[in-house]
């Protein structure tokens, strides 16, 4: 077996002779390169390790890397897919804002060729490990790696790291605007594509803008906290009364929509530049109420004349037993089966339809029913569809009882949902 015995005092290590101009120990464990190495063609430093309570020793020859250039680079921030092939030197203004474009400064070194390692072509980063200084932070600041612009003008973006200081990186700060020449909006906090949760739920807007410069902000919103988004942006929901935006691009559900609710961001400075994104509006019922249709996507989905349609209910304790009507146009529906929902299972249940023809009434009970939380599958109705248009299909909770463990509680709501 290998024991590691680095921690123990009966170690003892010591610079070889033949490498004392080179190096020495500055613990037991540290060696450093003496300065001057380098100018006395120091290659390799030999380490004697010696147990002389064991009578045994060795040496280990260390090879010597020496830093040969040390610089600084900047690339566009925030970052994106093929943001390091992009230079940035030169920040702009963003158009029709008073923010310029920022950066992020990188760290580099390369190592002499003719060390160990050594590889002009093969810069090893050093970001992490290095401190940014600006020479004029009136005209870009450091936070950080980011180089903030400010107002027009150039600086110096110098790094410092193992004691060393890089060459100065030159950093023009322009007036000269970065112009948005296109906007694609997307959506975060969504689940499975849908914008699925109870009521007062919300979900942030993403919006990429590309430039003319071939830089974008991936993330505008989230990412660029040095420029408001009303200064860029500005949001419409074509179905408001279910899923509004805000000027920040927040959007709140509040209501179960029976087709994608569009939302659309739209350019300040160019109202001809916009971009629109849909998203499906499905609200999660409450405890106590009753939800009809998809949990994801949009509410219902029409096969030919059939609508097939889940019944689902929300219980905070044990769904001991429930009454539901669930009711419709007659003229523009008919049904034509109900069958056991998913999650009930057990006791008694019965689904009465078309009795009368626009009702159908489902009741069940089961005192070892042990069926709670959301989405609580009762009851699948199928429907046959007579006529087209916007109608509205709705639920009532008549009467539901449920079992905390202590005691009983009965809970009767409303739930209500439209349909193409």
């Amino acid at each position: 077996s290998v024991v590691d015995l680095t921690g123990d005092s009966r170690v003892s290590t010591a610079v070889a002779a033949g490498s004392s101009a080179c190096a020495e120990m500055t613990s037991r464990t540290v060696v450093a390169i003496k300065a001057g190495a380098k100018n006395l063609g120091c290659t390799s430093v030999t380490v004697e390790v010696n147990i002389a309570s064991f009578g045994v020793s060795n040496t280990v020859t260390l090879p010597i890397v020496y830093v040969d250039t040390f610089y600084v680079e900047a690339t566009p921030y925030p970052s994106f897919s093929g943001s390091d092939a992009f230079v940035s030197a030169t920040l702009r203004k963003v158009h029709c804002t008073s923010g310029f474009q920022h950066a992020s400064a990188e760290a580099h070194v390369t190592l002499t060729p003719e060390t160990v390692g050594g590889d002009p072509d093969d810069p090893i980063e050093v970001t992490t490990f290095a401190s940014f200084d600006s020479s004029a932070p009136a005209v870009a600041s450091m936070d950080s790696t980011e180089i903030e612009g400010a107002s027009a003008g150039v600086t110096q973006v110098a790094a410092t790291w193992a004691g060393i200081t890089s060459d100065p990186y030159n950093i023009t700060v322009t007036e000269s605007l970065a112009i948005p020449t296109s906007l694609v909006v997307n959506f975060r906090d969504l689940t499975q594509k849908t914008f699925y949760g109870p009521a007062g739920s919300t979900a942030r807007s993403k919006v990429r803008i590309n430039f003319d410069d071939g830089t974008q902000f991936p993330d505008f919103i989230t990412d660029v906290d040095w420029i408001g988004t009303t200064e860029l942006l500005t949001f419409m929901s074509s179905a408001a009364a279910a899923v509004p935006v805000d000027s920040e691009g927040v959007l709140t559900l509040l209501a179960n929509h029976h087709e994608e609710v569009v939302i659309t961001a739209t350019s300040v400075c160019d109202a001809a530049m916009a971009d629109t994104n849909s998203v499906p509006a499905n609200l999660e019922a409450e405890d106590g109420d009753v939800d009809l249709g998809n949990i994801y996507g949009v509410q219902f989905t029409q096969d030919g004349d059939s609508l097939v349609v889940s019944v689902r209910t929300t219980a905070a304790n044990a769904l001991k037993s429930f009454q539901l009507d669930i009711t419709w146009d007659e003229t523009a529906l008919e049904a034509s089966a109900c069958s056991q929902g998913a999650s009930w299972t057990g006791g008694i249940w019965t689904c009465t339809i078309n009795d009368p023809p626009s009702v159908a009434t489902v009741v069940a009970s089961d005192a070892d029913s042990t069926a709670s939380g959301v989405d609580i599958e009762v009851a699948v109705l199928t429907l046959k569809v007579l006529s087209s248009g916007l109608k509205e299909l709705s639920a009532t909770i008549i009467e539901a009882v449920q079992f905390d463990g202590v005691s009983e509680t009965d809970l009767a709501n409303g739930g209500t949902a439209s349909m193409m």
